[in-house]
């Protein structure tokens, strides 16, 4: 039996029946077949249009970045104009990578008594990303006790971490807490729990519960879920006088606020 067009649908398990009287493969073909070329077209079209986008953002921060580095060579809003610009040039945002006009940047900016420089530069001299540059940490430690000194939380913290894991200095976990505690604040609460627990728990550091007790009550009052090391102090009983009912509510809002360990199933 001769097979034909019909038949071999029909083989295939779908008669052109199926499709209705008038179904004609060769016109399926063409209208999927356009249906695929539009659909490619459109593909293509997003692209551009992504590339686009893309190409005139950069063009926009690049733009952006020159008024930027303008005002600051004029000292107007160092904080934001040289620190903000400084960042581009380290990341390569808008404008070619180069780390050198960075830091000469973020030096202007510390000059100028904006200490979140002194910080940045701390932060390069510790972690530099220029091939051929070693780190240089006690010149690093310079910049963040600088920067903290004059009321920085971010210099606060970077030398916190540098003295309490000793990187490229001594541990020195007495001279971190005070750190984390000098940094202890709405911007980093996580520092004033940091601190109280190296109060309490570091062999290396004089114990101090009232201090310790202090840090946990800050950042308890900023961000409910930090209520839960407060909470956990009063539940044991250990370094304060044991009050199940105000660990309970401080428990609670730890759970409340998120804690991974407040245990709300309970």
């Amino acid at each position: 039996m001769r097979v034909g067009r019909g038949n071999a649908v029909h083989l295939i398990g779908c008669s052109q029946q199926g499709f209705g009287r008038d179904f004609n493969l060769d016109i399926a073909h063409m209208r999927y077949g356009r249906l695929f070329v539009v659909a490619a077209v459109l593909f293509v079209a997003l692209v551009m249009l992504s590339v686009g986008l893309d190409w005139a953002e950069e063009a926009q921060l690049a733009e952006n970045t020159a008024e930027l580095e303008k005002a600051c060579d004029e000292g107007i809003e160092i904080e934001m104009s040289c620190l903000l610009t400084a960042n581009r040039y380290a990341h390569g945002r808008g404008v070619d990578q180069d780390l050198k006009h960075a830091r000469s940047l973020m030096r202007r900016a510390c000059e100028a008594g904006v200490m979140d420089g002194c910080s940045d530069l701390g932060w390069y001299s510790l972690y530099p990303t220029e091939e051929g540059i070693d780190p240089r940490p006690e010149r690093a430690s310079k910049y963040f006790d600088q920067a903290c000194e004059g009321g920085s939380s971010l210099g606060c913290i970077n030398l916190a971490n540098q003295y309490r894991d000793g990187r490229g200095v001594e541990k020195d976990r007495e001279r971190a807490a005070e750190a984390f505690t000098d940094a202890c604040g709405e911007s980093y609460p996580q520092a004033c729990i940091i601190g109280g627990r190296l109060y309490l728990y570091e062999e290396t550091v004089a114990r101090d519960v009232d201090r310790a007790v202090k840090l946990f009550e800050t950042a308890c009052e900023l961000y409910d879920k930090f209520c839960y090391d407060l909470a956990v102090l009063y539940e044991e009983g250990q370094k304060v006088s044991a009050d199940a009912k105000k660990a309970d509510k401080l428990l609670q809002r730890a759970c409340d606020g998120g804690h991974p360990e407040a245990n709300c199933s309970e």
